[in-house]
């Protein structure tokens, strides 16, 4: 019996099991890489924590507008990071910045940064407002175990 069944064998490329072989291909070069991560918007943990809280309909709702509202955030902050990146080579290309026309491409950043700060803390507060007591302790317990961040 080999090792990878003949019905995987699209996988690698050819007609030949190479799965057997020292040759075979990592975890990162394969289709499967990037496929799973926290950038799944917002309805799969939505119904993460709807299940895991037992949350009510109301409360449902407004979790998926702070669950809305961190997302939209952290877009944003990526978008002013790759904007930062382009002005940042920019800047190289004109010739030898200075450290203060550095510092004012990179304040940017740190207004973004500041901006996600203040988001995520209102998310934090407004998620203590409407979850019970027994649910806040199981959102703490998902916090700390890595099961949902924020």
């Amino acid at each position: 019996m080999s090792c990878w069944p003949w019905r995987y064998a699209y996988a690698t490329g050819d007609k030949t099991n190479r799965s057997c072989d020292s040759s075979r291909q990592s975890f990162y070069e394969t289709r499967w890489h990037r496929q799973s991560g926290r950038s799944f918007g917002v309805r799969r943990p939505l119904r993460y924590l709807a299940h895991h809280l037992d949350l009510n309909e109301s409360q449902t709702r407004r979790m998926a507008s702070v669950l809305n509202t961190l997302k939209t955030e952290r877009e944003q902050a990526e978008l002013d990071e790759k904007r930062t990146v382009t002005a940042l080579a920019s800047l190289l290309e004109e010739g030898t910045p200075t450290l203060a026309e550095a510092r004012k491409v990179l304040k940017a950043r740190v207004d973004s940064a500041d901006q996600l700060k203040e988001e995520t803390a209102k998310a934090l507060v407004a998620i203590s407002d409407f979850l019970d007591q027994d649910q806040r302790e199981e959102f703490i317990n998902l916090l700390l175990t890595g099961s949902v961040s924020l």
